[in-house]
């Protein structure tokens, strides 16, 4: 089936921002999504109904899936489209889904985009292209070849740490902003001003992601929805705590919650993303290993990891 591509620009915002049949409600808290990964290198499809179970008993709200969390850089666009598959197989229109489409090869991403059509996820998303120095125009026809593509509502997705591209508040309100089907932006970076003044001078409304998890209740703060954050995918109760405690008015607790994760985090930060799944496996569930190069930690960090789940009493 060929994705509908003549919706109009107030029926995108209003299937991402809510409002009406199929609409989506953004809330909460939604895992960057690792992906489980065997030793022998290839994604391990059999643990992962078991993952996105913990997630979802856990009270997460969707997923962000296919992004650099989930090692989508390291995968063909074939094991992409099949993760995404097998994702949206077993969440079953539970959460939304939206699919990172983001790749070096730009026609690549416009096949994922294709895809995320063909499977009924919520929303496409892609960073900013990287590594050349591409200019405003470029960055803005790979958009639009996204929003084409999909038919979807397209989130922008701002990484200026791993893009190492900055885009100001005029260049994305003045350009990018306005693309048709653009209608949210998940954000990872520190500068929260800037954040807000998009925001307030977007020419349509965006619903907001926080994606620095470190500053969760400060991206509530100043007015996202909804979080997206790759250290979800270890801690999710304690994430979601904080966010309902936020939402319910309980600040000082929120913000307790929200220290004690980043202390949480700061430590396990220092072995890298092997941490991360050394994290899970220690909490009972084993998704695997890095996707080579990357390795799995030594029996003295293991250790190391082991006391810290304990002394910070990770449920």
């Amino acid at each position: 089936m060929k994705p509908e591509k003549n919706k109009s620009k107030q029926q995108q915002r209003k299937t991402l921002d809510g409002g009406g049949d199929g609409s989506v409600n953004w809330s909460g808290i939604m895992p960057a999504l690792m992906t489980p990964i065997a030793r022998d290198g290839k994604i391990n499809f059999k643990v992962l109904p078991d993952f996105i179970e913990f997630l979802l008993k856990a009270g997460c709200s969707g997923f962000f899936v296919g992004g650099s969390t989930g090692e989508g850089f390291l995968q063909t666009v074939e094991e992409r489209a099949r993760f995404a598959r097998a994702v949206m197989q077993i969440v079953r229109n539970r959460v939304p889904v939206i699919l990172h489409v983001g790749a070096m090869n730009p026609s690549e991403a416009f096949r994922l985009a294709e895809e995320g059509a063909r499977l009924g996820v919520a929303a496409v998303s892609s960073v900013i292209p990287f590594y050349y120095d591409y200019a405003l125009d470029e960055i803005e026809w790979y958009y639009r070849r996204i929003s084409d593509a999909s038919g979807l509502p397209l989130i922008l997705y701002y990484l200026p740490g791993n893009t190492n591209k900055v885009i100001s508040v005029e260049q994305f309100c003045g350009s990018l902003a306005a693309i048709p089907g653009v209608a949210g932006l998940k954000y990872t970076d520190s500068d929260l001003n800037k954040l807000m003044m998009v925001a307030a001078l977007s020419p349509r409304p965006l619903a907001l992601f926080g994606g620095f998890d470190q500053m969760g209740i400060c991206f509530l703060a100043a007015g996202a929805q909804a979080l997206i954050g790759s250290t979800f995918n270890m801690v999710p109760g304690m994430f979601v705590e904080m966010y309902r405690a936020f939402r319910a008015g309980e600040i000082d607790r929120a913000r307790s919650l929200q220290v004690k994760i980043n202390r949480f985090v700061y430590e396990v930060k220092k072995f890298g993303n092997r941490g991360y799944f050394s994290v899970l496996k220690i909490r009972g569930m084993d998704i695997g290993v890095p996707r080579k190069p990357g390795r799995v930690l030594s029996p003295g960090d293991w250790k190391k990891l082991e006391k810290l789940v304990r002394d910070f009493d990770i449920r």
